[in-house]
């Protein structure tokens, strides 16, 4: 089209960054479509044993940053090479390059790091970066830049649900040092639900070659399932057993090392704190899993935390949608 063919034109801008944009243009029109495809299509082919093997990426880290703050980045890139990492980033500028290479170096890391300050958010390539790192479900961390930054807009709901290390806040150091042990911790929980995952279509495969052995009971897995019981309607009235129970009903499992010891009033008051501040607790909430079990808490498993138990927050004149909860105020 008129529209395709003029952009093309600007590839062969004289103006570096004019030429950029074009250049990532065209990959998001074009070619980002078909990628995202292949992807999908992988990630639902049936799973076997050599493609649950722990997939070797290119890169340890691709870095995504604004050049505003490449100071900064690249000192995080020489501390990272140091510690014998592969990294990726394009502090070369590499001149002429489409952003197909950018889009290929996110596809072969391992980690995207995304650098976040006003700079990254108000740049167009470096937006259309996070955002395929998104779509290719990378293992994604967010380090702030600038001091006191709070991300916004797009950024804001991209990272919202992230993990984030403040750099300016911590300190170098002890910033560099959180970092490290993310990517630790992110290795080892990849590694075990891996593993897991083998086991089980080992187990399977095993069944289905011979499905006449006979099952014998264990003696090392001879505990009773945690048992649920039946909950009242209203929070105020869980006990410590109840709060558990209904975790467990819902499936919510992340939540019972952190809200151990709690009774339903407690619960209630956790709840309106959420409430008055959903992302500041849903911060406080993660921090406290990943101390815990050394486990990431999903935002999903946090909305779907709040969906679950609003229906049994009493009556009040601020929540005046939970006719369920009623009941709290009859009895």
């Amino acid at each position: 089209t008129t529209f395709m063919n003029h952009i093309r034109t600007l590839t062969s801008s004289s103006q570096q960054d004019l030429q950029l944009i074009a250049t990532a243009l065209i990959w998001k029109l074009e070619k980002e479509p078909e990628t995202i495809i292949k992807t999908v299509q992988q990630q639902q082919q049936p799973s076997s044993i050599s493609s649950l093997m722990i997939d070797k990426k290119q890169y340890d880290i691709m870095i995504s940053y604004s050049h505003s703050d490449k100071t900064l980045c690249h000192r995080i890139l020489s501390s990272l090479e140091k510690d014998q990492l592969r990294v990726w980033i394009d502090s070369r500028l590499m001149h002429g390059a489409t952003f197909d290479v950018t889009a290929k170096a996110i596809e072969n890391a391992e980690f995207v790091l995304v650098c976040i300050s006003d700079a990254y958010k108000q740049n167009p390539l470096c937006e259309m970066e996070a955002s395929y790192a998104v779509k290719c479900q990378c293992h994604i961390i967010s380090l702030v830049m600038t001091p006191k930054y709070k991300a916004d807009g797009w950024l804001g709901v991209l990272t919202s649900a992230l993990i984030y290390i403040d750099f300016p806040k911590l300190g170098f150091d002890k910033a560099y040092q959180e970092l490290k042990k993310q990517i630790e911790l992110c290795r080892i929980d990849n590694s075990s639900s891996t593993f897991a995952e083998q086991d089980e279509v080992h187990h399977n495969s095993s069944s289905l070659v011979d499905n006449t052995s006979e099952i014998v009971p264990s003696e090392e897995n001879n505990e009773e399932p945690c048992s649920v019981l039946k909950y009242p309607h209203c929070i105020d009235m869980w006990t410590e057993d109840h709060v558990k129970s209904f975790l467990l009903d819902k499936e919510l499992d992340a939540f019972l090392p952190i809200l151990e010891g709690m009774n339903g009033k407690l619960l209630h008051q956790a709840y309106s704190m959420c409430q008055t501040n959903q992302q500041g607790m849903f911060l406080s909430l993660k921090e406290d899993v990943n101390r815990s079990q050394h486990a990431i808490l999903s935002l999903k498993d946090y909305l779907t935390f709040l969906e679950e138990i609003k229906i049994y927050i009493p009556f009040t004149a601020n929540n005046s949608l939970n006719p369920i909860s009623t009941v709290c105020n009859l009895i």
